[in-house]
């Protein structure tokens, strides 16, 4: 998760787009030939507090519609159980498909921004600690 963040950051800060006149890749086209691609970045991080995923959901969802308009925004690892209490990440655990997975993917659609979250994922009976990504 952090690489993926260190890589959204760089690509911030160094105006990296992925096309052909990309400062990163040795391009010496002219600047009226470079495109530069702005991302607005959250970072959705607070004091956790003994929620349910669902009371998790609606915070982010209210923090969606004050913050200014995001591209993307970064919950923390394991946002839907929280850390240290291996009884709430049993309880919380889900497919990728699974119902706190679907509310996510609809709040992105509707706010129009990308959501990568941690959640406890469950397969058979191995636990995983799984991120996923939605847009809209």
């Amino acid at each position: 998760m952090c690489t993926g963040t260190y890589f959204l950051l760089l690509a911030l800060q160094s105006g990296y787009t992925g096309l052909p006149s990309s400062p990163i890749n040795g391009s010496k086209d002219s600047d009226k030939n470079k495109k530069i691609m702005k991302l607005n970045i959250g970072i959705f991080q607070y004091e956790m507090q003994d929620e349910t995923p669902g009371e998790k959901i609606n915070r982010l969802e209210r923090f969606l519609k004050e913050a200014n308009p995001l591209d993307i925004v970064i919950c923390p690892e394991l946002f839907l159980s929280g850390y240290g209490s291996l009884e709430k990440i049993n309880a919380y655990s889900e497919k990728s498909e699974g119902n706190y997975a679907k509310e996510i993917s609809a709040l992105a659609k509707k706010s129009n921004t990308a959501i990568i979250y941690g959640y406890p994922e469950k397969d058979g009976h191995q636990l995983f600690n799984s991120a996923q990504l939605f847009d809209d």
